[in-house]
C-alpha cells in the first residue's frame, strides 16, 4: 500500500473486524438521527460479539438465528405415525412388507393391489421427455425420378420423370429437446414420399 492510499482504505489498515465494527458504529449514528431511517430498519439485528468472532462459522450462525426464529413452524407441519399401520385408498390395513406369489419362488401374482399400487405410484410419479430423437429437424422438397426402374418395379413416383413432394427429418438419439447439435452422437433420419400411389415411408 503507497503513501496515496494512506487514510483511503482503513480496513487495510485496522484489520477487517475493526473495520465492521466502525461501520456499525457509523450505521448507529445515523439510524439515531433519522426517525424514517430507524423505523424502515427496526428488522435489522444489531452487531453482537458473537457475529463478530472471526473463528464463527457464518452458516452455522444462520442456521441458529432461522431456528430460533421459527420453531414452531416444523413443529405443526409434522405428523407422529409411529405405531400406525399402513392402509389402502379405502382405508383398510395393508400389509406393506409382504407380496403375495405363485409358490415359494414364483412370480407376484397381479391380484396383490397392495403391492400393484405401490408399483403404479412409483412408475407414474414422473413422466419423463422422451429423450430419443427428441430433438430434430425437417426439410420439405421434391423426388424426381431420373432413370427408368419400371423392369424392377410399379411404384409410380419411380417411373421416369415423375416427380412426388418428399419430407425428411434429421434427428439425434441422446440429446433432449435444447440439446447441443454437434457432439458426437448418433444421427438418424426418415423420409415420407407423397406420391400419386400412396405415400412411401
Amino acid at each position: 500500500m503507497d503513501a496515496s492510499s494512506k487514510g483511503r482504505y482503513p480496513f487495510m489498515e485496522r484489520g477487517w473486524v475493526k473495520q465492521f465494527q466502525i461501520l456499525h458504529r457509523k450505521m448507529r449514528t445515523v439510524v439515531e438521527l433519522d426517525p424514517a431511517i430507524r423505523r424502515n430498519m427496526l428488522h435489522i439485528k444489531p452487531w453482537t460479539s458473537r457475529s463478530m468472532v472471526p473463528q464463527q462459522n457464518i452458516l452455522e450462525l444462520c442456521k441458529i438465528e432461522r431456528l430460533e426464529s421459527t420453531p414452531t413452524k416444523l413443529q405443526a407441519a409434522t405428523v407422529d405415525t409411529n405405531g400406525q399401520i399402513e392402509t389402502t385408498d379405502n382405508g383398510a390395513p395393508a400389509n406393506a412388507s409382504n407380496s403375495l406369489r405363485n409358490g415359494p419362488r414364483g412370480y407376484n401374482l397381479l391380484e396383490d393391489v397392495s403391492v400393484r399400487k405401490k408399483m403404479l405410484h412409483f412408475d407414474r410419479e414422473r413422466a419423463p421427455e422422451r429423450v430419443v430423437h427428441a430433438l430434430c429437424h425437417g426439410a420439405w422438397g421434391q423426388f424426381e425420378s431420373m432413370g427408368d426402374w419400371s423392369n424392377i418395379t410399379s411404384a409410380c413416383w419411380l417411373q421416369s420423370g415423375a416427380v412426388s413432394e418428399v419430407f425428411t427429418r434429421f434427428s439425434v438419439v441422446v440429446a433432449s429437446t435444447g440439446g447441443s447439435e454437434v457432439g458426437r452422437d448418433t444421427h438418424g433420419f426418415a423420409t415420407k414420399i407423397y406420391s400419386q400411389c400412396g405415400n412411401q415411408d
